[in-house]
């Protein structure tokens, strides 16, 4: 067999149990980053190892071989290639039993049970390996009683199989109901291993591993240990924030507690463990710092009751069905098995929360494995979900698989009423035909297969805390009669064992508290006990009782708060509205007396500045001697005026005197009649009768355009609609230019044809300008010279 000298797996990314489809793709995805053609023809050493291991791993036989002896995989420790004189010997062994005379070259090393030879045969009644020097040795598997390798099936296999059977079935007999806390010591060193595993990990299911339980007066603490000698050193000291530490380490295994208790410990009391050698468990009482003061949580960092025996009902609840039947499985870890079916499960957990919350109280998560319900001021709840693996009649397991993507939260009420937040999740597992239904739904209801991972107790810590606090605060916890079936029979299994190793004193002493003087009667000296009437009449409170009436009196002292605070918003609200409005209604007011002042102040203004321009009218009147009408500046007579004041001044002085001196109205006759007979035509001058022999019309709808050619800006005026076919005249038009105006006058028979183009966009050089006929095309061009050369006309008139 070829030798690698690196991971074929690892070179391309791949698990060990990858399928074949992966491979192809993960090949094809590193082909395309490292072919040649990709790097200019260079064949590198990496892409080099990309096509060995895909050439061997895309093959079965040669994955077969190579996965036998891979050190990644299970069968490197009973596997390993055939050496060549391990191939010789193995050919002449079956030479004489089958004829065979060649070994496949892909042929591996399957190793004896007991020994690590060669082996060349299997027992036919427990399925063991073995080689030709313990062929002579006894061997047993699976409960089966001790035999002699068998070559054939026969019905001596068969009764070894039976009496096996028959063994296991006493063995569970033997170990009864009442001793499920104890283990034999295969089963201990099964749970011994995957402890030392979780704990050098810090897997999240450590928490497992212990629980927690309270009264009035004390906390105490059941663990389960991993160590031999049922055994742990317990370790007290105190953090840098004054909180006390408990450090605690089975001997010879990691460390399974080293943690700050949440709430104060009373350090004046020492504690006192109890363990149970049989059990492979302790627990541990100590002495609240504040008596009557309910633990939410026993150390620093944890979610609220997590790990917590519940003395009154559980704040969540846990419901699972299948809803939606069968479909099939497409990824690896809804299934163990790729060709089977899966089921879909509706989970249902509702967090009860008190009855004032409302939407911006809460802070809900759904984030991979873990859900999360905050509630402001009152409650961090926090759970994980549990990898729970089911195990099938033919030995192969399963992992159930949340969805969180498909799963949501909603606040609503329970069926009793109760508002909660309740989590919908989607749950896929593989599916159960109805010969395994029935199993794989006690796997599933069974306390080591429940959803949340604080909730499965595999080791039964709830049952050990609860008899614990019989034991040692029995006279503040509970009755006997109120205790749980389990917890009942713990108890007595407790005694037993007491009175069988010291005697009816030590059975005693394992009902004395070592804290029973703090609910001592401070009058008689004796123990109070559970719901028994005093003297006056009074009765005395039991745990559950006390817990339940401190969480109602917190949930009320926090609904109080919240709805405080409510109302106190609402003020707030009220009060920042009323003045808002009174806000709006004076600066409306201000506004109106604003606007009111500035609209007098306006008017004011415009009468001085009226009067002043009057004043300033009729003295440039006087001074000049001369109409400076409106009509008599737009017509360029204002040259005098211009050569006087600047064409700027001049501009402003005109307007003013023609708002000061109105000119007189022009006779409507005659303006009708210029608008009537504008065409020019002997008909209209005909039609006209006493109008002037020549009429005067406006080119400016005559479709001129005008053109920015640097230096001039020229302005064509088409005549050709005016002319009737005939030529254009020489000398019928002349312009007047002024620095802000261009008048055109072309006289075409009896009517005189003006262009005004009124105020232009920007100041012209009148001397410069010019007029030019343009007979072959008919039409009129203005050439204004620009006295701003640079800038670009974009229009024409202002």
């Amino acid at each position: 067999m070829e030798h690698y000298d690196f991971d074929l797996y690892e070179i391309l990314g791949l698990s060990p149990d990858c399928q074949e489809a992966e491979v192809r793709a993960a090949y094809k995805k590193h082909a395309l980053q490292h072919h040649p053609d990709r790097n200019g023809g260079h064949q590198s050493e990496l892409f080099l190892k990309i096509k060995t291991a895909y050439d061997v791993l895309s093959d079965h036989d040669k994955r077969c071989n190579y996965d036998a002896f891979h050190e990644s995989k299970q069968f490197a420790r009973d596997r390993r290639p055939l050496s060549a004189k391990e191939a010789a010997w193995l050919v002449d062994q079956q030479k004489r039993s089958w004829g065979v005379k060649e070994i496949h070259p892909f042929a591996v090393c399957i190793l004896c049970d007991s020994c690590p030879c060669p082996a060349d045969g299997v027992c036919s009644g427990c399925g063991m390996t073995y080689c030709q020097m313990c062929v002579r040795r006894m061997h047993c598997r699976d409960g089966i009683t001790p035999h002699f390798p068998l070559k054939s099936s026969t019905e001596f296999s068969e009764r070894l199989k039976t009496e096996g059977a028959e063994k296991e079935r006493e063995r569970k007999l033997l170990k009864g109901n009442t001793n499920q806390w104890m283990m034999h010591d295969a089963d201990f060193r099964h749970k011994r291993d995957v402890y030392r595993a979780r704990a050098l990990r810090e897997d999240k299911s450590l928490c497992q591993y212990y629980a927690w339980g309270q009264t009035r007066y004390t906390v105490h603490l059941a663990m389960w240990l991993a160590s031999d000698d049922c055994d742990a050193d317990i370790t007290f000291s105190q953090d840098d924030d004054g909180r006390q530490r408990i450090k605690v380490v089975p001997t010879g295994q990691p460390t399974l507690l080293d943690r700050a208790f949440a709430h104060g410990v009373d350090t004046t009391r020492q504690g006192e463990a109890f363990t149970f050698d049989a059990m492979h468990a302790m627990t541990f009482v100590m002495l609240k710092a504040t008596p009557g003061e309910r633990w939410q949580r026993l150390f620093h960092g944890d979610a609220d009751g997590a790990r917590e025996l519940p003395l009154a009902e559980p704040r969540h609840s846990v419901s699972e069905e299948q809803s939606g039947g069968f479909a099939p499985a497409n990824h690896w870890t809804v299934a163990g098995r790729k060709d089977t079916e899966s089921e879909w499960y509706e989970v249902v957990i509702n967090v009860l929360v008190p009855e004032a919350t409302e939407r911006r109280h809460l802070n809900v998560t759904l984030h991979n494995d873990e859900i999360k319900v905050h509630v402001k001021h009152w409650m961090a709840w926090e759970r994980q979900m549990n990898s729970r693996l089911l195990t099938w009649e033919d030995g192969h397991t399963s992992a159930t698989h949340i969805d969180m993507s498909q799963s949501t939260w909603i606040l609503t009420r329970d069926d009793k009423g109760r508002k909660c937040v309740q989590f919908t999740l989607s749950e896929w597992m593989e599916g159960a035909n109805k010969n395994q239904s029935s199993s794989i739904q006690r796997q599933l209801k069974s306390a080591k297969g429940r959803m949340l991972c604080e909730d499965a107790d595999e080791f039964f810590m709830y049952e050990l805390v609860e008899a614990e606090m019989f034991l040692r605060a029995g006279a503040v916890f509970k009755a006997r009669g109120k205790l749980s079936e389990k917890a009942r029979d713990l108890v007595e299994e407790m005694e037993k064992m007491e009175e069988r190793h010291g005697g009816a004193e030590a059975k005693e002493e394992l009902h004395r508290s070592p804290f029973r003087d703090v609910w001592e009667d401070d009058e008689t000296g004796e123990e109070r006990r559970l719901m028994v009437r005093s003297e006056d009449g009074g009765e005395i409170e039991e745990a559950a009782e006390w817990y339940r009436r401190a969480l109602a009196e917190e949930e009320a002292a926090w609904n109080e708060e919240v709805e405080e605070e409510a109302r106190l918003a609402e003020l707030r609200r009220s009060e920042a509205m009323k003045a808002t409005t009174e806000r709006e209604k004076a600066a409306a007011q201000a506004a109106l007396e604003r606007l009111e002042r500035e609209q007098k102040e306006a008017t004011i203004r415009r009468k001085e500045q009226a009067a002043k321009n009057r004043e300033y009218a009729l003295e440039l009147q006087a001074k000049l001697g001369k109409d400076l009408s409106q009509s008599g500046v737009a017509a360029g007579a204002s040259a005098p005026l211009q050569a006087a004041m600047g064409v700027v001044e001049a501009r402003a002085a005109a307007a003013a005197a023609a708002r000061a001196n109105p000119p007189p109205p022009k006779p409507i006759a005659k303006a009708a009649a210029a608008r009537e007979y504008g065409a020019g035509t002997a008909a209209a001058e005909e039609e006209r009768g006493d109008a002037a022999a020549v009429s005067t019309a406006s080119l400016s709808k005559s479709g001129y355009w005008f053109e920015d050619t640097g230096d001039t800006v020229k302005v064509c005026v088409p005549l050709e609609q005016y002319l009737h076919g005939e030529a254009l005249p020489k000398d019928c038009a002349s312009a007047k230019f002024t620095d802000l105006r261009a008048t055109l006058e072309v006289r075409l028979g009896s009517t005189n044809y003006v262009l005004d183009t009124g105020e232009l966009a920007h100041m012209i050089d009148a001397a410069a300008c010019s007029c030019k006929l343009r007979p072959k095309t008919k039409r009129v061009v203005l050439e204004m010279a620009k006295l701003d050369k640079e800038k670009k006309w974009k229009k024409l008139t202002a």
